[in-house]
């Protein structure tokens, strides 16, 4: 289930989404944001080149399940994938900026018994989260990332303001 309050729309470069809440298949919050905000330039969504200017999440709440092997999400992964998987893909993808303000991430793997003394990636419970990364690409299967920034919170880990550039 989708379900969004208001949609504002600029027909040649924005979409602003208002109360976007999306139920996984057992009907549990898979992700809640107060606000969406897309940036985009219309001509370069129609080339083969997926190129969007600005992706922004106000206060999100990301609720991540994993059970047997299986993510909460794989239904919108199975959704979205192309039938034929036997071509490989020649779109060059970018995102000038993306931006998570105040946001809220819980990951759970409910086959893992939870670890109570320090950290446990099966059981995260991430909040004050801010992240913003400028200049995303995947070009020939090359991930690049020119500037990314986070702060967060996860029990007593604490991350002010780590900066850092990415190529994989």
């Amino acid at each position: 289930e989708i379900s969004l309050s208001k949609v504002k729309m600029d027909f040649f470069n924005r979409i602003v989404i208002d109360d976007l809440y999306i139920k996984d298949l057992k009907n549990d919050t898979l992700l809640y944001t107060s606000e969406v905000d897309l940036g985009f330039d219309i001509m370069e969504l129609l080339a083969i080149e997926l190129k969007v200017q600005s992706v922004c999440l106000t206060e999100p709440l990301i609720n991540l399940q994993k059970e047997n092997d299986e993510f909460n999400f794989n239904f919108l992964v199975e959704y979205f994938s192309p039938a034929d998987t036997s071509k490989e893909s020649n779109i060059n993808i970018s995102l000038d900026h993306i931006e998570i303000i105040d946001g809220q991430v819980n990951v759970e793997d409910l086959s893992s018994s939870e670890n109570k003394d320090g950290f446990d990636k099966d059981h995260l419970n991430v909040e004050d989260l801010d992240f913003y990364m400028n200049g995303f690409s995947i070009n020939s299967g090359i991930v690049r990332a020119h500037y990314i920034k986070l702060s967060l919170k996860e029990k007593d880990l604490v991350i002010d303001n780590l900066s850092t550039s990415l190529a994989i």
